[in-house]
């Protein structure tokens, strides 16, 4: 991806947007930066970070391949748990999410079969429900 730098009036590139979506990347704030020195220093480290971050809009962050339009929301990106993620990638992770669960249950079961509870009854006696009032 190539970046779109935003300038202002004087030249100076203060942030990047991607070249695909054409959204703007950027956590500039220059409110309180007090010496010219701190903020010309201030927005060389948020235009570099402005620079990854539109360089990377539009991928999957996982495999990192184009995200292609079809997959993606009003913004460009398709988001799971916050991430931007293609369909082969989010099939990926939700297929693992799914394993773990499935672990965590069986889990569960050896820890009540290790406490002797080997009923529903029991679990229920072990582990009441609270009631809502």
């Amino acid at each position: 991806m190539n970046p779109i730098p935003l300038t202002g009036p004087d030249g100076t590139v203060y942030c990047f947007a991607c070249s695909t979506c054409g959204k703007p990347w950027s956590s500039i704030d220059l409110v309180y930066v007090p010496s010219p020195v701190e903020r010309a220093e201030h927005i060389a480290r948020y235009r570099d970070e402005s620079r990854w971050r539109a360089e990377r809009c539009c991928h999957c962050m996982d495999c990192g391949d184009p995200l292609v339009p079809t997959e993606a929301d009003a913004d460009g990106m398709v988001s799971l748990w916050s991430k931007s993620m293609c369909r082969r990638c989010i099939a990926k992770a939700e297929e693992k999410r799914r394993w773990n669960r499935f672990g965590w249950a069986w889990g569960q079961i050896a820890d009540a079969i290790a406490r002797g509870i080997t009923t529903e009854a029991e679990w229920n006696a072990q582990f009441p429900e609270e009631e809502d009032e």
